[in-house]
């Protein structure tokens, strides 16, 4: 009997795999996309229990598990170096992507990180109330800065030190989107820093409606970092990377652990990510401090 229900709870969690590619039919599949490699782990650890009397089920459960491992492995980006990775010119500019944890008061590895980094553009998520200091402090060296509410924890900004366009910045209040063009040596190129939501149950439909809509109407080179909430390969990503016309850099870079709790057991995901229509690479920045691990992109 227990082998039995651990064999019909494997094809169940093999099922669930499947879901999470439904995104475009409910949200709850972009949320299940966010376990896919836990569901087919599940599916083969409960058909290895079932073994002994559904051997033919469960050898379909195993080939079934170990290609959607391979698709989910490819669509991340796993071990990828990332499909806009090719030679770097003299010519182009650094960005550097931090959520800042809206709680965070020690701004001292930030400010560290950025010193040694030296971007030439910043997006921030959670700005609040006590990023005032860090704020200050980065005004002498990033004298151009877009900022955008965005409900309880903090805004959206960009950060440039390289001068702007006479065009206006973009403010999508209380959406999570603030962009600011900035003239690099590659031309002008507008920066999108992103804040979305979880998707269900937290989710606002109306947002990435707003941002997709936003998105679509920037012209010329656009980058776009942020916290999506969402790992790759999911619908909503596909719908705001469409309506920019960029593409995501890889590797997969986990930059998130849930649930909180010792981080030796905490599942690792990548829901920051960086998009842009320029050629470049990306890779993981230091630790800041907060509950996100920063990006750092050279584009060109």
């Amino acid at each position: 009997m227990f082998r039995e229900i651990c064999y019909r709870i494997a094809w169940f969690v093999a099922a669930l795999w499947g879901a999470s590619w439904l995104g475009w039919v409910h949200d709850v599949g972009d949320s299940l996309a966010t376990f896919r490699p836990i569901w087919l782990i599940a599916a083969l650890i409960l058909g290895a229990v079932a073994w002994p009397i559904r051997r033919r089920g469960v050898c379909v459960v195993a080939v079934l598990s170990a290609l959607g491992l391979g698709l989910t492995a490819v669509t991340w980006g796993v071990g990828a170096p990332g499909f806009q990775a090719q030679a770097q010119p003299e010519a182009g500019f650094r960005l550097y992507q931090n959520n800042l944890l809206h709680a965070q008061r020690d701004h001292r590895l930030t400010l560290s990180n950025i010193a040694a980094l030296s971007p030439d553009v910043i997006t921030f998520q959670e700005v609040s109330q006590n990023k005032r200091s860090l704020l200050e402090a980065l005004r002498g060296d990033y004298p151009y800065q877009a900022f955008c509410r965005y409900g309880a924890v903090g805004a959206v900004m960009v950060l440039s030190r390289l001068p702007v366009t006479d065009t206006k910045p973009l403010c999508l209040y209380p959406m999570g989107l603030v962009a600011l063009q900035v003239v690099t040596p590659r031309g002008p190129v507008w920066v999108v820093a992103v804040h979305a939501k979880w998707p269900f149950p937290f989710n606002d439909p109306a947002q990435v409606d707003y941002m997709e809509t936003a998105l679509g109407k920037l012209d010329g080179a656009v980058v776009m970092a942020g916290d999506f909430n969402m790992v790759a390969a999911t619908h909503r990503l596909r719908r705001l990377s469409r309506a920019a016309g960029v593409s995501r850099l890889g590797p997969w870079l986990p930059t998130f652990r849930l649930p909180s709790g010792p981080g030796w057991w905490r599942y690792p995901v990548q829901i920051d990510h960086v998009f842009t229509t320029l050629d470049g690479r990306v890779q993981r920045a230091p630790n800041s401090g907060s509950d996100h691990i920063p990006l750092v992109a050279d584009l060109w």
